[in-house]
């Protein structure tokens, strides 16, 4: 059993590197394709049909 979890501590640590190793690659494909198809990555659809800002929503100032 003790040595189960010496094995799972080891390769657990190589795994999240290698997931953010993943994650990095799929944003620069993701990027890359967006600019050769001509897309904007900030505006991803000029035309409006997309759109990532909330309307409607006030924000107020936080004062302690």
């Amino acid at each position: 059993m003790d040595n189960f979890g010496k094995y799972e501590r080891k390769y657990s640590t190589n795994d999240f590197y290698l997931a953010l190793f993943y994650i990095i690659f799929a944003k620069s494909l993701a990027l890359k394709k967006s600019i050769n198809l001509a897309l904007t990555p900030d505006n991803p659809s000029p035309d409006g049909r997309v759109n990532r800002v909330v309307k409607g929503v006030t924000i107020y100032d936080y004062t302690v």
